[in-house]
This record gives C-alpha cells, sequence and structure tokens, in this order.
C-alpha cells in the first residue's frame, strides 16, 4: 500500500494500519474508489485498495487472487477474496495507517457524474486489461439498461453490481442479485467476455484477457 499509494509513513502490520485509520462503514458495498479494505485475517491482518468502488475490484498482495501481475500481487473482489480466504472483514477507511494518508482524487469526487445523454470515453482496458475509471462509467451504463438507476459517475458500487448480475442473466448468471460479485458472477462475465475476444477458461478468475474482453463489449456498445 506505501509503494502503491506513494505514502511516507508505513505501519508494522496491516492490522496496525486498521486501528490507526478512522472507518468509515463495514459495508463493502458503500466504498468509493479509493477506499482501503482492511480484514483480519490472525497476527499481521490484511489491507487492499479499492480500484473501482464497492469491493468489486480491490488491489492486494495476497496468496487469494483472481487476477496477479505475479504470484502475489493482483486484485480480487470483497466477496470472493472471503469466500477463498476465509478472513473477517472489518470495514473500510478512506486513510491508510492515519497520518492523513489518502490517494489523491479517491472517493466521491474521484471521477465526474456524467448527465444522461453525455458520450462516455472509451475505456483503455480494452488494451490494457486493467479496469480503470472510463471502465466503470460504461460498466454503469450496462447496468442502466438492466435497473440500474444511480448516477454514471464510474464509482461502480453494489447497485452498479446488482445491475450488471441482472444483465448476465443471459450469460449463464443464475445467483443473487445483491450487488456482490463473485465466482458465478465472474464465469458469466467471461462468456459474455468470450464473445469479444476472450479466449480463457470460464473458471471466475478474472484475468486481464477476460477485462479485456469485456472492455471491448463496452466500447463498442457505447
Amino acid at each position: 500500500m506505501v509503494q502503491f499509494g506513494g505514502f511516507g509513513a508505513t505501519a508494522p502490520s496491516a492490522i496496525d494500519a486498521y486501528h490507526a485509520s478512522s472507518i468509515v462503514s463495514t459495508d463493502p458495498t458503500t466504498a468509493p474508489v479509493g477506499a482501503f479494505h482492511y480484514w483480519n485475517i490472525g497476527l499481521y491482518g490484511h489491507v487492499g485498495v479499492d480500484l473501482m468502488g464497492g469491493g468489486a475490484v480491490v488491489f492486494m498482495a495476497s496468496a487469494h487472487l483472481a487476477e496477479s501481475w505475479n504470484p502475489y500481487i493482483g486484485v480480487n473482489s470483497i466477496g470472493a477474496y472471503g469466500e477463498a480466504s476465509g478472513a473477517q472483514y472489518l470495514g473500510w477507511s478512506m486513510e491508510y495507517n492515519g497520518h492523513g494518508q489518502r490517494l489523491s482524487g479517491s472517493g466521491t469526487c474521484g471521477a465526474a457524474n456524467v448527465p444522461n445523454g453525455c458520450t462516455l470515453p472509451r475505456t483503455p482496458t480494452e488494451t490494457t486489461g486493467v479496469p480503470d475509471v472510463a471502465f466503470g462509467l460504461l460498466l454503469q451504463r450496462y447496468a442502466a439498461d438492466h435497473g440500474y438507476t444511480g448516477p454514471i459517475d464510474g464509482h461502480a458500487g453494489a447497485a452498479t453490481w446488482a445491475g450488471v448480475q441482472r444483465g448476465l442473466g443471459a450469460y449463464g448468471y443464475g445467483g443473487p442479485t445483491n450487488g456482490l460479485p463473485a465466482t458465478q458472477t465472474y464465469e458469466a462475465f467471461q462468456r459474455l467476455a468470450a464473445q469479444h475476444g476472450y479466449s480463457g477458461p470460464i473458471d471466475g478468475s478474472l484475468g486481464p484477457n477476460s477485462f479485456r474482453g469485456f472492455a471491448r463489449f463496452l466500447n463498442q456498445t457505447y
């Protein structure tokens, strides 16, 4: 987290950073972009930073990853990480280890609210495989086609993902529309992506190619 955020002060462990930070909520679906999520996994704890809001794509160092850039650095969702690790979720904060340390531009002002009728930017995720705010904006437009009525602001929280889950019913998703994406959601996500260039397994583990395929669909559709 120190390297990711360019921070000047670290903590002996994630659990120490948790105790030094002001917890906003224990509901991960309310977390905005840039929030830090904390878990109790025993002696040292665990922490990750929210890349899209709502706990859907959380950057972390862990053995339990849906997408990785090396064996222990990558992303996972709150739901999938909890399933894999059994860790106790402690809540989210806009701070890392106190000291006023937070990500620049994070939180509710991290992305502009896009009024209805505006043209949305294309997401470079189609090339990079890494979801960004533009990906979140387009994902919300997709969700809006399936019952999402919230703002198009790039913060893909629970309401956004509930809409996505409803849309993914056409791709084999049969789980709850609770806005907490996990394995079944991501399997359907991959089935949609497979129609737009993704050629990997349908296993619910999102890698860069899964995101590229889904982003290609979003860019072509919206």
